[in-house]
């Protein structure tokens, strides 16, 4: 995010860490054909303007972080919730904060 302004669509997610995306992919990989695999999210709902801000924040970056409604049907999907996947599904551990905090998050600043 470069200048004094990052403007973010309202999207309403379950963010999910790399670290634990690779573990899921691998362990997918490695059971072998099995069609569509179970959904991997994160821990938590979570805004994804309110974690540009957290994060921001954490790095000593001052930015304006404001949120736009996209138009249309994709607007609308992100703004649902459609991003949290479907049940069942698997929930991660590491959340949004402890990834900030951890030696995977490079600060912005």
């Amino acid at each position: 995010m470069k200048g004094p302004i990052a403007v973010l669509p309202k999207t309403l997610m379950r963010p999910v860490a790399a670290r634990e995306v690779g573990e899921h992919l691998v362990n997918v990989a490695e059971s072998g054909p099995a069609g569509r695999t179970t959904d991997l999210v994160g821990p938590h709902d979570e805004r994804l303007a309110d974690l540009a801000r957290r994060m921001l924040a954490y790095d000593g970056a001052r930015r304006n972080v404001p949120e736009l409604r996209l138009p249309g049907r994709y607007g609308r999907g992100l703004a649902s919730g459609s991003l949290r996947g479907n049940e069942p599904r698997l929930q991660g551990k590491i959340t949004y904060d402890d990834w900030l905090r951890s030696e995977d998050h490079q600060p912005t600043a």
